[in-house]
């Protein structure tokens, strides 16, 4: 529903593959005071967005991203 076709976590880094990468839709969420300094563009064939992982609960902090990735679609 989110647009979100795979997660993994790699070396303190949540790594979300887009369907549709849209890097003023990734901006903009790095401007987000949650998400300034922990979100990052991993480049290649299949582009993902790389979230700096905080220590506590990484489902909540994958859930968070999400949210703020969906509503950044509407």
């Amino acid at each position: 529903e989110a647009g979100i076709t795979e997660i993994t976590q790699k070396s303190g880094r949540m790594l979300f593959k887009v369907r549709d990468f849209d890097m003023e839709l990734i901006s903009a969420l790095y401007q987000l005071p949650e998400f300034r300094g922990k979100l990052k563009v991993e480049a290649g064939t299949s582009p993902c967005v790389s979230l700096k992982l905080d220590k506590g609960d990484v489902i909540a902090q994958a859930v968070r991203f999400i949210r703020a990735y969906r509503g950044s679609k509407a």
